[in-house]
């Protein structure tokens, strides 16, 4: 699926999904994992406490992430899509997960399925920054 196809009610129900990015020039890829959904803890004066009625001193603040147009946060693949322009790269949604722990596995699991630490055209520098490439 691509990633422009998800929907709504998938965004809604799912709480992120596991993509691939290929670079269509070169074949480069990049395995990551996105949120459908950020928060922000916001500290809240007193006067705003007062106004809440509450005695805490702050709320967490959900709203919906950036994943829209999501292009993964790799360095070397957000230069290639600034020199080289979006049309070059196609995205593509591996999974959707319902949890942040199933989200995680999922991304782990994809990027050693993929190979991503020996693969040459792999964007992946390393595995939940614990495992790195070329340090086998």
């Amino acid at each position: 699926m691509k990633q422009e196809d998800i929907t709504l009610e998938q965004a809604e129900k799912y709480f992120g999904f596991i993509y691939k990015i290929t670079n269509t020039k070169t074949g480069q890829f990049y395995i990551g994992k996105k949120n459908f959904k950020t928060s922000t803890t916001i500290k809240l004066t007193l006067e705003q406490r007062k106004e809440l009625n509450t005695r805490k001193h702050s709320i967490i603040k959900i709203k919906e992430s950036d994943w829209r147009n999501y292009y993964g946060s790799c360095v070397g693949l957000t230069e290639d899509i600034k020199a080289l322009g979006e049309e070059s790269f196609e995205r593509e949604v591996l999974c959707l997960c319902m949890t942040q722990r199933d989200l995680t596995y999922q991304e782990v699991k994809h990027q050693f399925q993929y190979n991503v630490l020996e693969d040459k055209n792999s964007y992946n520098l390393n595995i939940l920054g614990k495992f790195w490439k070329g340090g086998i």
